[in-house]
C-alpha cells in the first residue's frame, strides 16, 4: 500500500473572484448606509426642551430683530399655518411683562399677522395668534463662526420646516 503524503496547508482560505465581487458590493453597501443614513436628519435643528432661563434668553435675542424667509428651495409653506407663504419676521424691542415676545409676521400677498412666542410648560418656544397657540414650534440657532442666525418653524403635525434668516 501506497500512501500518499498529505499536503500541508498553512489554514489559509482562498478567495474567489465571485466572493471578492459579493465582499466589495456588501461593503460599497455598508459604506453607503453609513454616509448617507443621516443625511435627512443633519438638516433638522433639535428642538431640545428649554429651561425658563433658556427660553427667556432667546426670546430676548430675538426682540428688535429682523428675519426674512430662506427661499433658496422655494417659498416653503406649513398647513399648521393655512399653508400661507410667510415672507418675514419682525420682533418687538422688549419682552412682555408675562414673558411673550410679539412679532408682526409678515404674509405674501396679505396684511402682516400680528403673534406673539412663548416658552411653554413642555420647554418648546411656540407661536400664539390671537391668543391661541399654533402648532408651530420655534428654534433659534446660530451659526458655528456666529456671522448667520437661523429661526426655524418647524409644523408640529407636518414636522415640515420654514427656515429664516437674519436681516
Amino acid at each position: 500500500m501506497d500512501e500518499k503524503p498529505k499536503e500541508k496547508t498553512n489554514g489559509t482560505a482562498t478567495v474567489g473572484k465571485s466572493q471578492i465581487v459579493m465582499l466589495s458590493a456588501f461593503f460599497l453597501v455598508m459604506l453607503f448606509i453609513c454616509a448617507f443614513s443621516c443625511y435627512s436628519c443633519s438638516y433638522q435643528s433639535p428642538l431640545t426642551p428649554l429651561d425658563e432661563g433658556e427660553g427667556r434668553a432667546v426670546l430676548t435675542r430675538l426682540a428688535g430683530s429682523s428675519w426674512t424667509l430662506d427661499a433658496t428651495e422655494g417659498e416653503t409653506t406649513l398647513p399648521e399655518l393655512g399653508e400661507l407663504v410667510i415672507t418675514g419676521l419682525v420682533f418687538e424691542d422688549e419682552l412682555a411683562a408675562d414673558g411673550t415676545l410679539e412679532v408682526s409676521v409678515g404674509v405674501k400677498g396679505k396684511m402682516s399677522i400680528q403673534g406673539a412666542l412663548l416658552r411653554d410648560e413642555a420647554g418648546s418656544i411656540i407661536l400664539f395668534f390671537d391668543e391661541v397657540e399654533t402648532p408651530v414650534r420655534v428654534s433659534w440657532s446660530s451659526s458655528k463662526d456666529g456671522r448667520s442666525e437661523t429661526i426655524t418653524f418647524r409644523g408640529g403635525d407636518s414636522n415640515l420646516q420654514c427656515y429664516f434668516l437674519k436681516i
